[in-house]
């Protein structure tokens, strides 16, 4: 009876140390068919559109997290994602950091709609074909999710992980001796050929003021958006802000309120269209890049209708 007890009793210790190894720690349960540190990250397609391959990315750290919409744990900690993305993805500046959001929602638009709550950056891909079904699972050995997987500038796996908080402790002391200088980009904006100041130049000599809004001694300052493709050809040109706004004794505060707001209305017009017109005859313009990889590329101009 004694020795059975004795059995017994180490029985449950066992057990209990079990239960509180997969309890303090999901990893020893989920994370150990994943790549272990020190691998190589297995090389993928990040986007099709600029051929742009995760081993295009070296020199940077990437973060891979592997998600879904329908996921109550990826939900649970979505918050926390979102934050380590504000504070740390650096992918619009081009630094160090880039995160890699892998969706197995299935559909693109289901992503998105989600999405359009949970403001994540970096590259969001979605996956067309069900969680264990699809290659990217298989080459990464993901079994569960969330999953996230953290890979140093050299392209080797620095950590993989279930828990949040272990990665968001990896991304606070990433080693920064690592980083490649000299590697391409994240992100390089694209450039009016010439630079800055043949912007300026082009800008002055051929923006004219709209005579209407001269007359009533009206001003603005506009922003332009636009995309710029691969062969920097200009589209999608459309306006983000039109802030208008009158000289000192200008001829447009002598009318009454009616028409102030008709020859408002009339001269914001009059900026808009003026400000597209520029725009759409620019000539070509320096692609913009990402990771070496010329991409398409929304850009946003300032142009200002000022009155000597």
């Amino acid at each position: 009876m004694r020795k059975t007890l004795t059995l017994f009793l180490l029985l449950l210790l066992a057990l209990t140390t079990s239960a509180q190894i997969a309890g303090d720690d999901l990893d020893a349960k989920y994370a150990t068919t994943m790549p272990q540190p020190g691998s190589l990250a297995p090389d993928f397609l990040v986007d099709s559109a600029a051929n742009i391959r995760l081993s295009d990315m070296r020199g940077h750290y990437v973060v891979l997290h592997f998600w879904a919409s329908w996921c109550p744990d990826c939900r649970k900690d979505m918050p926390e994602m979102e934050k380590l993305d504000k504070d740390f993805d650096n992918f619009e500046k081009g630094e160090e950091l880039t995160f890699i959001h892998i969706s197995f929602d299935g559909d693109t638009a289901k992503m998105n709609r989600y999405l359009s709550d949970h403001k994540l950056g970096g590259f969001k891909l979605c996956q067309d074909r069900k969680f264990h079904d699809a290659e990217i699972s298989r080459l990464y050995g993901v079994k569960w999710i969330p999953s996230m997987i953290l890979i140093d500038p050299q392209g080797r796996v620095e950590l993989s992980t279930v828990m949040i908080d272990k990665l968001e402790s990896a991304i606070k002391h990433l080693d920064l001796s690592k980083l490649d200088p000299n590697a391409p980009k994240a992100v390089e904006l694209p450039e009016f050929t010439g630079g800055l100041d043949a912007l300026g130049n082009y800008l002055a000599q051929n923006v004219r003021y709209p005579t209407k809004a001269m007359e009533m001694g009206l001003q603005s300052k506009v922003r332009v958006s636009f995309a710029v493709d691969t062969l920097g050809q200009i589209s999608n040109i459309s306006i983000k802000e039109n802030n208008l706004s009158a000289i000192r004794k200008a001829p447009f505060g002598k009318h009454n309120p009616e028409d102030r707001q008709r020859i408002a209305e009339e001269c914001a017009t009059l900026f808009a269209n003026e400000a597209k017109r520029v725009v759409s005859t620019m000539p070509v313009w320096k692609p913009g890049r990402s990771f070496g990889k010329k991409v398409k590329t929304a850009f946003v101009l300032p142009i200002t209708f000022k009155m000597q």
